[in-house]
């Protein structure tokens, strides 16, 4: 888990001390994409991919940024996403995500 904790050592006033991410040893910088970011640029590549993400709709566009680094024409992407609310977040919203998956399935050309 990625925590950020003020140096305890520090004589500087709370305000201009640095933070530190001592419980992360995979990256030491708090500004960095999410994986969805990396994710969705790796499957993005593949030919006729069909991307189902569970998530809000804020995050189909980290997928299509995905899509325009590898230049997929707009009219080939297929993405589908379950637009999580709060709500769905507490209440759960595995249903959502069947039926995305159904559409998806039923939707998109599979070869």
């Amino acid at each position: 888990m990625l925590s950020g904790i003020i140096s305890e050592n520090s004589t500087k006033p709370p305000q201009a001390q640095q933070l530190t991410f001592d419980n992360c040893d995979h990256s030491k910088d708090p500004i960095v994409g999410c994986a969805l970011e990396g994710i969705a640029n790796m499957v993005a590549g593949i030919k006729d991919v069909s991307i189902v993400i569970h998530s809000p709709q804020g995050c189909a566009s980290t997928v299509a940024a995905g899509y325009d680094n590898h230049e997929v024409d707009f009219t080939k992407r297929k993405v589908g996403c379950t637009r999580l609310f709060e709500s769905d977040i507490v209440m759960g919203a595995s249903d959502k995500l069947k039926g995305l998956i159904r559409e998806a399935d039923q939707s998109f050309t599979r070869k």
